[in-house]
């Protein structure tokens, strides 16, 4: 019980921390992150890394931040349905300019390293050999205005911003890393947020800088219930990757009508995913995963994804639709 009262003040991303510092996973030149309290590093110190990995799985639990059940995230090659794929041809990776550089013959190529031996995993975990470069994820809700969680703006300013659309595995073994110059987009302005409202809200609204032409944008619910059960899935770059497109998921709390709560799979780098009505396919809100936070566990030197029942009922929070409705139009 002392142990478990120690942890549970310390934060996830810290609790993560400690133990990729004692595995010696992050490389020459890598910021481990926010150096704890003198104080805080002290209490965990003596912990056995045991205790720390079972205290982190279920912060990881409380705050929704995990795989539920089965894994349901499909690549987008996998993808049939009509309806399905209007939703992944409207989601976009977030880059940093200098990331996406010229390729020659109008194409532009993605800055990514591979994802198993960046997050230190386990051999045979999902997506081990995919590319991982994307730091968000945004959804296109007109013909050049994307919205995205308002902290991703927070961290890459708006001006460094590139939209990418099309990043994705073209079969099991090949990524999408070059792309046509025309899926590429810059931010022109950021149009209105909403985390320095009152309230504060995560979300931001951007002007690409040009229209998207031919390409679909996301139609918002802007007025009709959400209800408790309801059917939904969502579309995004978990961990930086190639897209990916979660279904099976269902709102569990409606919350104060601001928020969702729903048991959908997601990580950090699906900050400003779109969230789908599975019946309508209409925009019902954007995913708000934290960035700071690892969903990684140590088993045996390395990394596995962390995974809870999808019976405990625990989700994780997605924002309203209806709060940016208005800064789009």
């Amino acid at each position: 019980m002392a142990l478990l009262s120690v942890l549970a003040g310390v934060p996830p991303f810290l609790m993560a921390r400690e133990l990729r510092t004692r595995a010696g996973a992050f490389e020459p030149g890598m910021s481990p992150g926010p150096e704890p309290p003198p104080a805080l590093r002290e209490a965990v110190r003596p912990l056995s890394d045991q205790a720390i990995a079972a205290a982190l799985l279920e912060q990881l639990r409380s705050a929704a931040l995990a795989i539920y059940g089965a894994d349901d995230r499909i690549e987008a090659y996998e993808v049939q349905g009509s309806e399905q794929r209007r939703a992944l041809d409207c989601t976009a990776a977030v880059f940093f300019d200098a990331a996406v550089q010229d390729a020659g013959d109008d194409m532009r190529s993605l800055y990514t390293r591979p994802f198993g031996p960046m997050k230190q995993l386990c051999p045979g975990e999902r997506f081990y050999n995919q590319p991982s470069g994307a730091a968000a994820t945004g959804v296109l809700v007109g013909p050049d205005l994307v919205v995205t969680a308002a902290h991703v703006a927070r961290r890459i300013p708006w001006q460094r911003m590139c939209l990418v659309f099309g990043f994705e595995m073209e079969d099991p073994f090949v990524a999408r890393e070059r792309i046509p110059a025309g899926d590429v987009y810059r931010v022109a302005e950021l149009v209105a947020r909403g985390d320095f409202g009152e309230p504060p809200r995560d979300w931001v609204v951007l002007r690409l800088d040009r229209r998207a032409e031919g390409r679909p944008f996301a139609a918002i619910n802007r007025d009709r219930p959400l209800a408790v059960g309801q059917a939904i899935y969502t579309v995004g770059h978990p961990m930086g990757l190639p897209v990916k497109f979660a279904g099976n998921g269902r709102v569990l709390e409606r919350g104060d009508d601001d928020t969702f709560t729903a048991n959908l799979d997601v990580f950090p780098v699906c900050s400003g995913s779109p969230v789908f009505n599975a019946e309508t396919h209409a925009l019902e809100g954007i995913v708000l995963a934290d960035p700071t936070l690892d969903h990684f566990l140590p088993v045996d030197g390395c990394y596995v994804q962390a995974t809870v029942p999808e019976e405990d009922g625990v989700g994780n929070v997605h924002l309203r639709a209806r709060h940016f409705a208005g800064a789009v139009g």
